[in-house]
């Protein structure tokens, strides 16, 4: 894949750095408070601070019994007991302590409520409160109730996000006078809360992102006059109205971002005279009101990813103090002139991903200050060297993804007093001497993803002293000369076609930190290679050639990482790598080692990771390793490993993450465990284990989870995992496992178990008693033998547990009012043959079960659902044909209902009226049923849709598409599979869709254009286009799309060609996965394959597989392109792996055989063989079909075909010239400059031409011929031609219409072919008319009488 964001590889390299210190130091906050002299006797981590006092984590730990008491009067700041499935606090939980606790963190448990009096005797001391992620919404009353707060005069900070809150009873927050923060994020909260928030007159931070509220009234925030900072980003927001934020007169910071806003009155910044940072992204914006109330505190304006087209409607000078203006990801084409004038501090500008397609002359006049500006991905034609004379300061410039081709010491002269330059993904080929000479002070030099294959020390002279970061990887550079960079610290050569590298090359570069040669064609590399580089710390060498590890080769060095991966080592030597004291991590992974010497990772006292996966191991001894070492994460998966010794792991006891996955292990010695003290994880999945024996997993008290699913297991010891106290998660999925002994899980504390697909037909009845501490909170038992649901086992934990999933078995009857089926909150029966009875007990009998899920099991209708806690239904592939008005009527909470493939033959009088009983719906799932008609009222009321799918309606004859105008929470739209639908208006029904981050639709016409663009937003990340009517799409059809991840399908039409031209108007860094799957592709022409030869574009093509590919003559193109890619030694792009796979579907006599793999003589045709495709259309044409031929003279332009070749087998192999990577090839949009040039000249010449008739005309008066007579004009007597209605006089004959035939591919190393000047009488099957763009109907012009009456 192509490297996204290139100039900040370097931040890439230190944040996983970054990511991995905080990752240590959340588990590592301290030492066991065991090992402390405090008296702290608990199983957690504490941490002293003698000013402070100690702070504790019980993060993942569960106590048994009570919560115990802390040491009296202790000076103790904070406790934290995260993750720890808690479903309740206890009473006074810290009075017996006296301790003064400042802050408590009870985030990510199962609290579905606060007890009373949990805070007593820390009232006076309590500061914070972090209750995230809990379920404290999730009560029957709608309305979130407690009187805890009310005596926390002291609390500053109050986390309640992630609760599933809905409402808040008044006054809950009476009593907090001193609270500074609520976090209020992540909620149901469909409203500002205001009635609860206007006593918080100390308040200045407040959370509302990620809620529900749909606009924002003038009275929303009354009273917070000391709110300094908003967010309410992630909403659904339409409207704000004017003045709606008048009391917030001390607001610094507003967040309205990812809502639906479109528009915005004058006065909606109103008062706001302090207001510093605002941001407006991710809406729906074209303009802002040119009336708006000036704000000169403002700082920062975050704009991007909205419909903005021009600036002239975006007052600018307004905002006079801004220093920072985000305006990325918008449709701006115009940028007039002084647009930014009056923005005389701002600093950073950043247009990046809109359609400035010139930057002219005074365009940033005003920005003298500018330290920042990114323009990339706009489609720039060449540097704007003049236009950015006008900056004084600035450092940083980025244009990446552009189209910029020439670069020189005088074109960039303007950048000369850059910092950074960044010039990514463009055209460049050739980098001229001294191209840098004036740039003294730049640091950062960024060239990924050109074309450039000569570099040289001339190429950067000037830079020997300054620069710090250079990236010219992925280009076609083949040697490199010796790095001149003395202060270089990061350096990327990857994805050349570098095949050696000496140390001379290096020599200069000892402050070097990062190096990065990946992706090129190294097959071995000298031992003395980076003697020179002595501060190197990260060294990527993956994706090469190498074939060995020259002797000490790393030897000394002071490198933390060292990537290796998919190479082609066949062994690792003794002392390979050897006295590499600060490495922490080994990629080893997808090589093809057979074997490690002894000692051949000798001296690594600081290696944590070590990754194996992917190799040809047999064995794996341990004696590998020499020293004392730190490694604490073993993948050796993949391999065929089939024995462990018993002192594999002596060596190597700080293990905490072993992966032996996928190898071919038949017995697991558990004495090789025995070692591993500290291990955490480990994953047996995928081998060949017969059995888990009696203390193979027994005492580790550090053992978390274990994965030993897809083996042959048929039977788990009595005492597999006694004592292992802290095992949460066991996978034993897919085995062969009948029985489990009652002792099987005694010792354990809270568990997940995964049991599915066993062959279990019972449990014993004590098997998971609570009489030692066990805590059963999920288990899976699906696909297994059980008949009657395992009431006694389970039983014992309904307190406890949470999730059962009991799908696919044979259980026919459900025991009445089960206190396990009582208290269970996610219940999944699907597919088991219950009987009426069974259906009564689920759904008439009161449970507290929050998912339901009962897909398959013979319902004919829904009773009342005795479920008042219920949020999830999913009653699929039952025989339900109504829902029952009142069938919700005590399930009023319901957010996803699924009725999918039932009976029901109308919404409206089948299930409408019992939808209107489900104010909080979300998600409507009515796909698959035999619905006849959908109508306009059919969604009415169900204004909290995000999420609808009205799929594979195979009887449906009518939509209403105003049935689709009421949803304005829509985010989500699912409709195709009309089977009998003859028509429907798709704009219409996506009249005003501008929300949707998902669509996917049937079209029932016959080409794509422009029916789906009116919805195009840059949150539209997901279209799907489907129906067997459509046959050809528009160039066009996707502009709009702007989203960074763009998710195409076209899938199940009849189109059976595409070209890269459809992917033009998408931006160039967008990531792009485009699906072709159940199409009636043949062939994949030199269009088709092109836009994989692209490196400006990163996309990943699915589905070719499930296209009927005849593998004939038309494809000799793709067999020879195909061979070219698989027999290089640089394999840069996923998409050619995933084609080399191709099967033939025809003919016969190559069906089912790889394309690779059948010889060029098998691709041949029948006589009467000719291939008719349907091509992809620009907006002005159709379809058209094409015959093409291959002739001697287009041999030297291997990507155009002319013509189809008509014999069994050519005469001459089809000469294919692989891509040369120094050749000089034309990009899309340089031969769509041509054809706009070359159409200009051509319309030139006709005009003289017609001038030079009619003056012809005017001296020979019986003129009647010439060029102009022919199929468009058919002269009678000299009078008239058949130009427009002919008067009575006149005799015209009927004309034959031109098939349009487009333009040529634009591919590499091609040119313009032009169509010839004049064209032939048209033949017979022309004359019909049925094709191109002109009609049978003529068209005329009379002259005057008077041929000389002009003269």
């Amino acid at each position: 894949m192509v490297q996204r964001h290139t100039w900040l590889f370097f931040v890439c390299f230190l944040l996983p750095t970054l990511a991995v210190s905080v990752d240590i130091a959340e588990n590592t906050k301290g030492i066991l408070c065991t090992d402390t002299n405090n008296g702290i006797n608990l199983p957690c981590l504490c941490s002293h601070d003698e000013i402070n006092g100690t702070d504790i984590f019980c993060d993942g730990v569960t106590f048994l019994g009570d919560f115990p008491v802390l040491p009296h009067r202790q000076k103790i700041r904070s406790f934290s007991q995260r993750g720890s499935g808690l479903q309740s606090l206890e009473a006074q939980l810290f009075t017996a302590s006296d301790i003064p606790l400042q802050k408590i963190d009870f985030s990510n448990n199962m609290l579905r409520r606060i007890t009373e009096r949990t805070f007593d005797g820390i009232e006076d001391t309590l500061k914070e409160i972090n209750l995230s992620n809990n379920k404290l919404g999730d009560q029957l009353n709608a309305l979130f109730s407690t009187g805890e707060f009310q005596r926390l005069t002291n609390l500053e900070k109050l986390d309640l996000s992630g609760n599933e809150i809905k409402e808040f009873k008044s006054g809950i927050f009476n009593g907090l006078t001193s609270l500074l923060e609520l976090k209020l994020e992540k909620n149901f909260i469909i409203t500002v809360p205001r009635s609860v928030i206007q006593g918080l007159k100390s308040l200045e931070s407040l959370h509302l992102q990620s809620n529900y509220i749909l606009d924002i009234g003038i009275h929303s925030f009354p009273n917070l006059t000391n709110l300094q900072f908003l967010n309410l980003s992630s909403n659904d927001i339409q409207s704000v109205q004017n003045g709606a934020f008048i009391p917030l007169s001390n607001l610094k910071s507003l967040i309205l971002s990812n809502n639906q806003i479109q528009t915005l009155d004058s006065g909606f910044l109103e008062e706001l005279h302090l207001l510093e940072y605002l941001d407006l992204s991710q809406n729906l914006l074209e303009i802002l009101p040119l009336d708006i109330d000036a704000n000169p505190s403002l700082r920062k304006l975050i704009l991007f990813s909205n419909k903005i087209r021009s600036l002239s409607r975006i007052p600018l000078n307004k905002f006079k103090s801004l220093e920072y203006l985000d305006l990325r990801r918008n449709r701006i084409y115009e940028i007039p002139p002084n647009a930014f004038i009056h923005l005389n501090n701002l600093k950073e500008l950043h247009l990046d991903i809109n359609a400035v397609r010139k930057i002219t002359n005074g365009m940033f006049l005003g920005l003298e200050n500018l330290s920042d500006l990114t323009l990339n991905d706009n489609r720039i034609l060449a540097f704007p060297s003049e236009p950015l004379n006008v900056f004084k300061s600035l450092k940083k410039l980025n244009l990446d993804y552009n189209r910029i081709a020439a670069i020189s010491r005088e074109i960039l002269s303007p950048a000369n007093k850059n910092k950074e330059l960044s010039l990514a993904f463009n055209l460049i080929s050739e980098i001229p001497d001294g191209t840098f000479m004036d740039f003294k002070n730049l640091e950062l030099l960024n060239l990924h993803g050109n074309k450039i294959s000569n570099f040289s020390n001339s190429k950067t002279e000037g830079l020997e002293h300054s620069l710090l970061f250079l990236d010219i990887g992925y280009n076609e550079i083949s040697e490199l000369p010796k790095l001149h960079f003395s202060n270089l610290l990061i350096l990327s050569i990857a994805k050349n076609k570098i095949s050696r590298i000496s140390t001379d090359n290096f020599a200069l570069l000892s402050k070097i930190i990062y190096l990065n040669a990946s992706y090129n064609m190294l097959s071995e590399f000298s031992p003395d290679l980076f003697v020179s580089l002595v501060n190197m710390e990260n060294l990527d060498l993956q994706h090469n050639l190498l074939t060995q590890i020259p002797s000490d080769a790393f030897k000394g060095l002071n490198v933390i990482e060292i990537n290796l991966r998919n190479n082609l080592l066949l062994e690792i030597n003794e002392n390979a790598f050897e006295d590499l004291m600060k490495l922490k991590s080994l990629d080893l992974s997808f090589n093809k080692i057979e074997r490690i010497s002894v000692n051949a990772f000798n001296n690594l006292p600081s290696i944590e990771t070590l990754n194996l996966m992917g190799n040809a191991l047999s064995a794996f001894r341990g004696d590998e390793i020499l020293g004392s070492t730190d490694l604490r994460t073993l993948i050796l998966s993949n391999n065929k490993i089939t024995y462990l010794y018993p002192k594999t792991f002596t060596l190597v006891s700080k293990i905490e993450y072993l992966d032996l996955s996928f190898n071919e292990l038949t017995f697991f010695p558990h004495e090789a465990l025995s070692s591993l003290v500290s291990l955490k994880r480990i994953t047996l999945q995928g081998n060949k284990l017969n059995s888990v024996g009696d203390g193979y997993f027994s005492n580790m008290p550090h053992l978390k989870q274990i994965d030993l699913q897809n083996n042959v297991i048929e039977s788990v010891g009595e005492f597999a995992f006694q004592n292992s106290s802290s095992l949460r998660k066991i996978f034993l999925q897919d085995n062969r496992i009948s029985l489990l002994h009652e002792n099987t899980f005694v010792g354990l504390n809270r568990l997940e178990l995964d049991l599915s697909k066993n062959n279990i037909t019972s449990f014993p009845s004590n098997i998971f008693s609570r009489a030692r501490g066990l805590k059963l909170e999920q288990i899976n038992i699906a696909e297994n033998n059980i008949r009657d649901f395992p009431n006694e086992a389970l039983k014992k934990q309904y307190s406890f547990l949470e999730k059962v999933n009991i799908s696919y078995n044979k259980i026919r009857s459900l025991p009445s009012n089960a206190d396990v089926l009582v208290n269970i909150k996610e219940l999944d029966l699907s597919y088991n043959p219950l009987l009426p009875d069974a259906h009564y007990v689920l759904f008439g009998e009161p449970k507290s079960v929050r998912k339901l899920y009962v897909q398959g099991v013979d319902l004919s209708h829904l009773p009342i659902i005795e479920c008042p806690f219920l949020r999830h239904l999913n009653v699929k592939g039952n025989k339900i044909s109504q829902v029952n008005t009142n069938a919700f009527d005590r399930t009023n909470m319901l957010t996803n209902l699924d009725v999918s493939h039932n009976m029901v033959t109308d919404i409206g009088a089948n299930v409408v009226p019992a939808l209107m009983k489900l104010p909080y719906l979300q998600e409507l799932d009515l796909s698959g049923n035999p619905i006849r008609r959908i109508s306009k009222t059919d969604f009415n009321r169900l204004f909290h849709i995000r999420h609808l799918k009205i799929s594979n309606l195979k009887d449906v004859s009518e939509i209403n598409c105003d049935s689709l105008h009421d949803l304005p929470r829509l985010r989500k739209l699912r409709m195709f599979g009309f089977q009998y639908l003859q028509q429907i208006n798709i704009k219409q029904c996506l009249q005003n869709m501008t929300s949707l981050d998902v669509l996917e639709i049937e079209m029932i016409d016959s080409h794509l254009k422009d029916q789906l663009q009116a919805i195009f937003s840059p949150r539209l990340d997901t279209l799907s286009v489907r129906g067997r009517r459509l046959r050809s799409v528009s160039t066009s059809a996707f502009a709009g799309m702007l989203s960074p991840l763009i998710k195409i399908q076209l899938t199940e039409t009849s189109i059976d060609t595409f070209t890269d031209k459809i992917f033009l108007p998408l931006p160039l860094s967008s990531k792009i996965e485009f699906d072709i799957s159940n199409n009636k592709i043949q062939r994949l022409t030199p269009e088709m394959l092109s836009i994989l030869d692209n490196k400006q574009v990163d996309i990943v093509v699915r589905g070719v597989n499930s296209n009927p590919i005849n593998c004939d003559c038309n494809i000799h193109f793709f067999w020879q392109w195909l061979h070219d890619k698989t027999n290089a030694s640089l394999n840069r792009h996923q998409g050619y792996s995933m084609l080399s796979t191709l099967m033939c579907s025809g003919p016969n006599r190559l069906k089912n055989q790889k394309i690779k793999d059948v010889t060029l003589d098998d691709l041949i045709c029948d006589e009467s063989s000719s291939f008719r495709s349907t091509e992809t259309t620009s907006d002005m044409s159709t379809f058209t079909t094409s015959v093409v031929k291959e002739t001697t003279s287009n041999r030297e332009h291997p990507f155009i075909i002319f013509e189809q070749p008509v014999t069994k087998k050519p005469s001459v192999p089809f000469s294919y010239v692989p891509a040369s990577d120094t050749r000089s090839t034309l990009t899309k949009v340089d031969t769509m400059i041509i054809g706009i040039v070359a159409g200009v000249v051509a319309f030139v010449c006709i005009l003289i031409i017609i001038i030079c008739i009619i003056r012809l005309r005017r001296a020979h008066p019986l003129y009647t011929a010439g060029p102009l007579a022919g199929p468009l004009a058919f002269r009678a007597q000299g009078k008239c031609t058949c130009l427009k209605p002919p008067p009575n006089n006149c005799t015209c004959y009927p004309m034959y219409s031109l098939p349009y035939a487009g333009r040529p591919s634009l591919l590499p190393n091609s040119q313009h072919k032009m169509l010839p000047s004049s064209l032939p009488p048209p033949p017979d099957f022309l004359t019909t008319g049925q094709s191109g763009r002109l009609r049978n109907t003529p068209y005329f012009v009379t002259y005057p009488d008077s041929d000389n009456e002009n003269k």
